[in-house]
């Protein structure tokens, strides 16, 4: 009788894959809004989130309607502040995007809803709350560091976010293993078991993981990327991966620099080495853009752009999976309190990325995605030069 139940469970779980290929377009029309978190600072962590600040605002399917900066004004915030460039998107592109920093400390437990931390660090979560409040249509989260904000957004007005979420992407944790000790995870346990524990509509994408559930891509060289793109958007990029001191050389002037000072400026990053990535993805999918070839290269379009241009059939090297899985916190053996996940173990089915290609060519496709996004980009951008004061 067992048996017969998983192979009820595993024939469901098949059919509800289909429905999620099937159902899950991403947006149609008007652009989806949205609400990043992300642990973007200056000078960077990981300059991934960098990278993921171009291609969020190189899609026009998505509205970007607010930016928490993980971690808080008493914490990294403090010392290394995202709003260096938050504020230089804002010149470049002419559109402030309202952001503010996050909660610090971490939750404590569960049923911390972060009202016991500072004053000074509650302006992330309520920028979210008060976004969710004001949207007329239902609203994109992703979560591109902790998942703190959100959990104690979630804590404090469960049938809000409930009403007015239509999917929390999560980029965090590993996929199809039990010890779940990836960056994003450990920066705040508690508030990862509530968020992929919350009745939301959750879609993982976690980072690390076997048997290709997992985000991470990588390219040898960084300066590729980069090829053709405004100087401006090159002048970006500079400036962080050169960890430019804000003393030295303003981060809005540093934009001016497209001539000679400018080429010198992006001289490092031309030559950059290895760099790893994760998030694109969850961006394309909530976009509803898919992977075709086009001319040698891979681009992402909507499946309408793609039929205008007489591409038929996606390449995407990825898809979303159903997969039946638990989430605790736990003492294994020598590696302390820490949080597991459980596989086909009855309990929710999360839709899960999943790489469906082998890793080089998923690496050289989403370097090529990457890539044109910033391109269209750049086609984009206003011609004025940036403000030195942007408005937000």
């Amino acid at each position: 009788m067992r048996l017969n139940r998983t192979i009820l469970r595993t024939f469901a779980l098949a059919l509800l894959s289909v429905a999620l290929m099937a159902l899950w377009a991403g947006p149609t029309g008007a652009a989806t809004p949205v609400v990043v978190s992300s642990d973007l600072f200056h000078p960077y962590d990981d300059m991934d989130d960098h990278y993921d600040l171009l291609a969020l605002h190189a899609l026009p399917e998505l509205k970007l309607l607010g930016y928490v900066l993980d971690q808080g004004n008493s914490g990294e915030q403090a010392k290394r502040p995202g709003a260096i460039p938050m504020d230089q998107m804002a010149a470049i592109t002419g559109t402030a995007v309202p952001y503010a920093a996050g909660l610090w400390p971490p939750l404590s437990s569960m049923k911390d809803d972060g009202r016991h931390a500072p004053r000074g660090n509650q302006a992330g979560v309520e920028l979210l709350l008060k976004t969710l409040r004001a949207s007329k249509e239902p609203v994109d989260l992703f979560v591109l560091g902790s998942c703190r904000d959100v959990a104690a957004a979630y804590l404090r007005e469960p049938a809000l976010l409930r009403r007015a979420v239509r999917a929390v992407y999560v980029n965090a944790g590993n996929g199809y293993a039990a010890i779940q000790d990836e960056w994003n995870v450990v920066l705040d346990q508690p508030a990862y078991l509530v968020l992929m524990g919350s009745r939301l509509p959750i879609r993982w994408y976690p980072c690390f993981g076997a048997r290709g559930f997992a985000t991470l891509w990588n390219v040898p060289r960084q300066g590729p990327l980069a090829e053709g793109i405004d100087p401006r958007l090159k002048a970006f990029l500079a400036y962080a991966l050169n960890r430019t001191d804000p003393k030295a050389l303003s981060p809005l002037g540093a934009l001016l620099r497209t001539g000679p000072e400018g080429e010198a400026d992006f001289r490092a990053f031309r030559d950059a080495g290895p760099r790893s990535f994760w998030c694109a993805a969850s961006f394309l999918d909530a976009a509803g853009r898919r992977v075709y070839e086009r001319g040698g290269a891979y681009v992402a379009l909507t499946p309408s752009e793609a039929r205008r241009q007489g591409l038929i059939r996606d390449v995407t090297p990825y898809r979303m999976e159903p997969v039946d899985v638990s989430f605790s916190m736990a003492d294994p053996p020598g590696l302390g309190r820490t949080v597991l996940a459980g596989y086909g173990q009855g309990g929710r089915v999360i839709p899960t990325f999943h790489v469906t290609t082998d890793a080089a060519t998923y690496d050289r496709m989403m370097a090529s995605v990457l890539r044109q996004l910033y391109l269209e980009l750049s086609g984009r951008l206003p011609s004025h030069p940036p403000a030195e004061h942007p408005a937000r």
